[in-house]
């Protein structure tokens, strides 16, 4: 085939391909046979243009989450400050009253001990085995009495926590925790351990509220938690003395390991 022919045929294939624009399907009536709709773009609603030069569509979704105004945010806010100013304050005055009945132990637990290496010394019972150790911050104490140690501490009381009560206010209160063992060695000097992983050896905690009125929860592990309502005028003293009766006259089982 020579070049003329070669360009009478492809114009004759041109020429058969051609279809009148009148001949289409609008494109508005194919979309809408899918299932799709157009958007009439007025001048300033064309899409936005990648740094390609592609559109890129944006959801419209002024309806389906409504901004609201800065005054009605201000308001919810304020209502949770106020709940939260409440709680702190509630937590800083039971915290006060905590660290005022911790000390009030510190003071009868070297008192204990003297009274235990005096009882045993008069039974002929070596006493280097019987001590008392306070830290510097006065936040532990720990009472050693021959192979028992109980640790006493007041740590842990970092945010408001409360008691629950069933049917009534939760009760917020600060926390004494006695656990079985050395503190000390148990953190490792660490002087903000995992308070979690302590109450594993917990013998009783002494929950104290706000209000010096209302008296002290003593709650016994071993027990369920069942708890004793002390006066906080005598709930230092009671607790350790609780604690350390539980501890010393109980005992150890020798450890076996059984098979199955």
């Amino acid at each position: 085939m020579d070049d003329r022919e070669s360009i009478n045929h492809f114009s004759s294939f041109i020429e058969q391909a051609k279809i009148k624009a009148s001949d289409l399907m609008p494109f508005e009536d194919w979309l809408g046979g899918h299932g799709a709709k157009t958007v009439e773009l007025g001048e300033g609603n064309w899409p936005e243009r990648n740094r390609e030069g592609n559109p890129v569509y944006m959801p419209d979704v002024s309806g389906v989450l409504p901004k609201k105004p800065l005054e009605s945010m201000q308001e919810q806010v304020d209502v949770l400050a106020a709940h939260m100013k409440n709680q702190l304050g509630e937590h800083q005055q039971a915290i006060s009253n905590t660290g005022r009945l911790f000390d009030q132990l510190l003071w009868e637990l070297e008192n204990l001990c003297m009274c235990f290496q005096e009882s045993l010394s008069s039974k002929g019972v070596p006493t280097d085995q019987i001590y008392s150790r306070i830290d510097p911050d006065r936040s532990v104490g720990i009472l050693n009495v021959l192979w028992h140690t109980v640790s006493f501490t007041a740590r842990g009381n970092t945010r408001p926590m409360a008691m629950y009560r069933f049917g009534r206010e939760p009760l917020f209160t600060g926390r004494i925790v006695a656990l079985r063992g050395d503190y000390l060695e148990m953190t490792n000097g660490n002087l903000m351990p995992e308070f979690s992983e302590l109450l594993s050896q917990e013998v009783a905690s002494l929950y104290i509220p706000s209000e010096v009125d209302t008296p002290a929860v003593l709650s016994i592990k071993h027990l369920g938690d069942e708890e004793q309502y002390l006066n906080q005028g005598e709930a230092a003293r009671q607790f350790l003395l609780k604690v350390i009766e539980m501890v010393c006259a109980g005992g150890y089982f020798h450890e076996k390991e059984y098979y199955s």
